[in-house]
């Protein structure tokens, strides 16, 4: 149990205690874990089986602490299914490290020989763009929405027994959106990775797309009940967005930014349930819940078209309202003044850059004027705190781009100044670009070279530096060596197993702290990659090859988008 049990008081918890015990692992700590909607979603999923049950096991901030579940104090190897949910590609570590503290063998081999242990699944936009890094670590992996097949997965299981995953895998090859690496024969290899390294996985299964699983919005479960904590906003173990029932509007996005898997192909085209559905879930869930503020979220919130009528129709039924980001160019005064008079305090836009031509060259047809267009209309609307995204360390960023981002930041400054707004305040983060796979920057390794990340560390400090000075902007400090840890996993083809059994089990293996220093320690083994996936890039004439593809296009297709980038950037190479 977490060392924070003792301040955690929850309301609407499934508390089962009849059923096989499906572990949902988190990857990190109960406040961010219990602020997302894929515990809440998966909750109802798996206790809406009269035979299994859900326990929720997150990271202790006790390193001593061996895992155990929430629910029933469960331990890991005593439960019948783990599963656990790959957000960030340093997730990996954590549940590593999670496992080895349990006493359970990392290699799922081992685990299947054994038959002692728990079958280890798997899901998130990760594991689905590259599973080669998790091949020798789970036993199946969920790909696309998780709706239509767990729960296929778990009758499978209750019909057959946990052990017939094990013995007689042919059992579950028909399930939709899940693959597991037993359907593969391993012959005479050791480990799935050995095979596949004689046959790409590619080869093995043909089209790893054709398992991707995706659900109708409008018709499938939703959780009305949310679990929540009864400790006040901004506790430290409370979750990030509070006392509120969570709206997911829809998945997926159309407008395919080349640095974004989710617009790339893996889920688009997007998905929106209706107005009238998305009202029934508000009502209905604030009044199962028991809170009155509706937390709107989903991945491409602005391209909904009737977002404007589901705010205020949400605000003049009396709910108070949030919602997670918006496009520049989709800012009106009709949502700010909506989301106003629903108590809204704070808005993010994501303007990416500072210059449109650098903007439209990634994807984003956003053009400065809209950016400011849109700080203007968020403060005299009367909204106090913006914050923005920006990416620094992109293929044809030049000094000049650099001065534009700060200048754009300044004019944003002025704007909320000269606001009727008391104390404006407007947040920055500036993060250096992570290179993922299923996109076309999948191979824009150039900045995390090592003779070139001494420039991204001087540029990321002039950033900060110089936002510092700027009498209402907060900028946020980040770490390079943890964005350097997530592209050496993006881009890992062999096992995490080689990096991670010798893990400290005296140590945490956090997203955003000891993980990327612990990969520290390979750092030749996965310099050595990214300079190897430089030349060929670079040699290639900028062509893009994945071992596996999880979209719906052609590498031909992420090749012709990275030679228009690379075109127009490979004389303005740092």
């Amino acid at each position: 149990m977490d060392d924070s049990s003792d301040f955690i008081s929850e309301k609407n918890l499934s508390l089962k205690k009849e059923g096989k015990t499906f572990g949902l692992i988190y990857p990190g700590y109960y406040n961010k874990g219990m602020s997302g909607m894929t515990i809440l979603a998966l909750e109802v999923i798996v206790n809406n089986s009269s035979s299994w049950r859900l326990e929720r096991v997150f990271l202790s901030r006790d390193p001593t602490q061996s895992p155990t579940g929430i629910e029933n104090k469960s331990r890991l190897g005593d439960m019948d299914v783990l599963g656990f949910t790959a957000q960030f590609e340093l997730d990996y570590l954590v549940i590593s490290w999670m496992l080895r503290r349990a006493g359970m063998p990392l290699s799922n081999v081992k685990r299947r020989e054994s038959r002692k242990f728990p079958p280890i699944v798997v899901g998130g936009p990760c594991s689905g763009a590259n599973p080669l890094p998790l091949i020798d670590r789970v036993d199946g992996y969920f790909l696309g929405d998780a709706e239509n097949s767990l729960p296929i997965f778990l009758d499978r299981l209750d019909e057959f027994g946990v052990i017939a995953f094990w013995e007689n895998p042919e059992l579950f090859t028909d399930i939709p959106g899940f693959w597991s690496p037993h359907f593969l024969s391993l012959h005479n290899n050791k480990s799935y990775s050995e095979l596949i390294k004689k046959n790409p996985l590619q080869y093995e299964i043909g089209s790893w797309y054709k398992y991707f699983d995706f659900v109708d919005l409008n018709t499938n479960i939703y959780p009305l009940r949310q679990i929540l904590t009864d400790l006040p906003d901004y506790h430290p173990y409370g979750p990030v967005k509070g006392q509120s029932f969570q709206l997911e509007l829809g998945r997926g996005c159309n407008h395919g930014c080349k640095f974004c898997m989710i617009g790339s192909g893996m889920f688009s085209p997007a998905r929106y349930r209706n107005l009238d559905r998305l009202l029934e879930i508000a009502e209905l869930g604030a009044k199962e819940t028991g809170v009155n503020k509706i937390d709107i979220f989903g991945t491409n919130l602005s391209d909904f078209s009737q977002l404007n009528d589901l705010c205020w129709e949400l605000v003049n039924k009396g709910f108070e309202i949030s919602i997670a980001t918006l496009r520049p160019d989709k800012v009106t005064s009709e949502i700010i003044e909506a989301l106003v008079n629903g108590g809204t305090k704070s808005l993010t836009i994501a303007p990416e850059t500072g210059t449109d031509d650098l903007r439209t060259l990634m994807g984003k047809r956003v053009t400065n004027e809209q950016v400011l267009n849109s700080t203007s209309i968020i403060f005299d609307g009367g909204i106090p705190i913006l914050k923005d995204f920006f990416l620094t360390g992109l293929p044809y960023e030049t000094p000049d781009d650099k001065q534009a981002l700060i200048n754009l930041i300044e004019m944003q400054q002025k704007i909320a100044i000269a606001s009727d707004i008391e104390d404006p305040l407007l947040k920055v983060d500036i993060n250096p670009l992570v290179p993922k796979w299923q996109t076309p920057l999948k191979n824009w390794v150039y900045h995390y070279l090592p003779k070139n990340r001494s420039k991204l560390r001087e540029s990321m400090n002039m950033f900060h530096s110089n936002l510092r000075r700027m009498d209402i902007v907060r900028p946020k400090l980040v770490s390079l060596q943890s964005f350097l840890g997530q592209t050496w996993l993006t881009h890992l083809i062999d096992p995490i197993n080689n990096f991670t059994h010798n893990i400290d089990l005296k140590t945490h293996i956090p997203i955003s702290r000891n993980g990327a220093f612990y990969l520290k320690q390979f750092s030749d083994i996965l310099d050595r990659e990214l300079i190897d996936i430089w030349n060929k890039f670079e040699s290639s004439n900028w062509e893009v090859k994945h071992e596996i593809n999880s979209t719906n296009r052609s590498d031909d297709y992420f090749t012709k988008q990275a030679r228009k980038i690379m075109e127009n950037s490979a004389l303005n190479l740092i």
